[in-house]
Parts: structure tokens; C-alpha cells; sequence
């Protein structure tokens, strides 16, 4: 799903750090700018976020899981 980029400048943050900072913006309804200090800076995760979507991952993403929920549902 996530193909790093071959050379350039190393990565700073993991996808983790990225992902993590994405769900506490969703779980307390913060804003970008609010972000806390100690995490990855807004307009990083900001970045990734746009990347995400226009590529369509957040959507492969979200079908892959409900592909595993229903999957578990199943008697």
C-alpha cells in the first residue's frame, strides 16, 4: 500500500508517527494547528493526509478493513 520513495532526503517521521497523529485529530476533534508539540507538526501530517487522499489510499484502506470485519462476522 505505502511504496516508499527511492533516494531523496531520509524520512523524518514513520508512517505510524503519521497515523497516529491522523487518529488523535479525528478522536478529539482538534485542529490541524492544535496539534500537540511532541507529536509530528501539523503541516507534515497535513501533507501525508492530502497525499493519502488524492491517491486514493485512505479508500483502500477503509475497504481492506471492512473486508476483515465482515470476514469475522461470518459464523
Amino acid at each position: 500500500m505505502l511504496n516508499g520513495a527511492r533516494g531523496g532526503r531520509p524520512r523524518e517521521h514513520s508512517y505510524g508517527e503519521l497515523l497516529d497523529a491522523m487518529v488523535y485529530l479525528v478522536r478529539t476533534s482538534c485542529q490541524w494547528h492544535n496539534l500537540p508539540k511532541d507529536v509530528v507538526p501539523w503541516g507534515t501530517v497535513y501533507h501525508y493526509f492530502r497525499k493519502w487522499k488524492k491517491s486514493g489510499l485512505w479508500e483502500t484502506i477503509h475497504a481492506r478493513l471492512r473486508q476483515q470485519v465482515q470476514r469475522r462476522a461470518l459464523p
